[in-house]
C-alpha cells in the first residue's frame, strides 16, 4: 500500500479551514493555482511510502507545471476519464463555483452557486460525488456537457456542520466527512451503505450511519483499492488515521499511520490513491 498523503500546494493555499456559517474569503490576497504534476516536486512535499518496492510515483525527472492560476481558493480536484478534463471546484468572495479546465489558462464555469460543494470524487458509475458544505448535502451529478445534469441528493440533513469530503468503496458504500473547524468537536465520518445488487447501482439506504467520532477535525478520506481500509486525514492533531473496514462495512478502531516529524504544521487535507494502491 501506498498511500499519497503530499501536500504540494502553494502555501496560502493549505488551509482548507472555512466557517460553514460564513461565506468563504480569499487568504491574504493570495493567487491560487491549479498545477499538473508531471514528476516529484522537491522541497516541502513528504510522501507516506508503506511499500518501498512499488516504484516512484512518477518519474524522476517530471516536472511540476501551473496549468491555471487566479484569486481564489481551489478545492476538490476530479479527473473525468471520458472526456481527458479536470474538473475542480472554486471559493472565491463572489460564490462558489465548479470549473472545468478547457485548456491551460481556459475554464468553463460549469456550475455556479454549488452552495459550497469542496471535496468531490468520481464514483464508480462515472459520476461526481460532492460533499456540500454549505447546503449540508451529499450529492450526485452527471459529468459531462456545459452543466450538470441529473443532480441527485443522496443524503441531506441541515444539523450536519459541513460535509467536506468524500468518496466510495469498491462495494458502493459511500463515506464522507463532517468536521466541526469551529470548536473542534461534534466532527464525524458517515457511511451510506449500498443497496442489493438487484437494486440500481447509484441508490443508497436512506439513513447515513454515523461511523467515526473519535477524531477532532476528519478532512480527506480515502478507501484503500481492495475495500479493507478506511483513510482519514485529521486536520487538528495533523495525522493520518486507518480504520479497517469489515465485510458488512462498518469500521474498526483507527490507528494512527502517519505522523511526521516536521515543524510544518500545516492540516493535511484531500488525498488519493494510485493504481498500484
Amino acid at each position: 500500500m501506498r498511500l499519497d498523503a503530499t501536500r504540494c500546494a502553494p502555501e496560502a493555499a493549505r488551509d482548507s479551514r472555512f466557517d460553514a456559517t460564513e461565506p468563504a474569503t480569499m487568504r491574504n490576497g493570495s493567487t491560487l493555482a491549479v498545477f499538473t504534476l508531471f514528476g516529484l516536486v522537491a522541497g516541502g512535499c513528504k510522501t507516506l511510502d508503506a511499500t518501498p518496492d512499488a516504484g516512484p510515483v512518477l518519474p524522476p525527472d517530471a516536472t511540476l507545471t501551473e496549468v491555471f492560476s487566479e484569486d481564489r481558493f481551489f478545492e476538490g480536484p476530479l479527473w473525468s476519464p471520458k472526456e481527458g478534463k479536470l474538473y475542480f471546484t472554486a471559493f472565491g468572495k463572489d460564490g462558489q463555483q465548479i470549473l472545468r479546465l478547457e485548456k491551460p489558462g481556459v475554464v468553463h464555469v460549469w456550475m455556479d452557486k454549488t452552495e459550497g460543494i469542496n471535496g468531490t470524487h468520481r464514483a464508480r458509475d462515472g459520476r461526481m460525488l460532492a460533499a456540500q458544505v454549505y447546503g449540508h448535502r451529499v450529492l450526485a451529478l452527471t459529468l459531462g456537457g456545459p452543466s450538470p445534469r441529473d443532480v441527485a441528493t443522496l443524503a441531506h440533513d441541515p444539523a450536519w456542520n459541513q460535509p467536506n469530503d468524500v468518496t466510495q468503496a469498491p462495494n458502493g458504500d459511500i463515506y464522507f466527512t463532517d468536521p466541526n473547524f469551529k470548536y473542534n468537536a461534534a466532527s464525524a465520518v458517515y457511511r451510506l451503505r449500498a443497496t442489493p445488487a438487484d437494486r440500481p447501482p447509484s441508490a443508497l439506504s436512506s439513513e447515513p450511519e454515523r461511523i467515526i467520532t473519535d477524531m477532532a477535525i476528519p478532512n480527506g478520506l480515502v478507501v484503500a483499492n481492495d475495500g479493507q481500509t478506511l483513510y482519514v486525514a485529521d486536520s487538528f492533531h495533523k495525522h493520518w488515521r486507518a480504520y479497517p473496514i469489515a465485510d458488512d462495512g462498518a469500521v474498526g478502531p483507527g490507528r494512527v499511520i502517519f505522523d511526521p516529524p516536521t515543524d510544518n504544521r500545516d492540516d493535511p487535507d484531500g488525498m488519493t490513491i494510485d493504481e498500484p494502491g
